[in-house]
């Protein structure tokens, strides 16, 4: 999965769209999204991922993903790692 800013959304100014290669599946919770939000406009490449599909939940709690972002090394220090964040 792959999620994109969608700065110019007339909803929220911070929607964080998720795809599947061309496919929108929808969007991450206006209550989980500044953070992803700020990054992808800082030009962050994050990637999702489902861990869990529970169909019977509410619709904004129907998916459950984590989000990695590639993390660059700072200059002198150990090879990148990749940083996790439950959404």
């Amino acid at each position: 999965l792959m999620l994109r800013a969608e700065p110019d959304n007339p909803h929220d100014p911070r929607a964080v769209a998720v795809y599947s290669g061309r496919h929108k599946l929808g969007y991450v919770p206006r209550r989980k999204n500044a953070v992803l939000s700020r990054l992808l406009a800082q030009g962050a490449a994050i990637e999702g991922r489902v861990l869990a599909a529970r169909p019977e939940a509410d619709p904004w709690e129907m998916v459950e993903a984590e989000a990695t972002l590639e993390v660059a090394p700072a200059r002198g220090s150990a090879p990148a790692g990749r940083g996790k964040a439950a959404a």
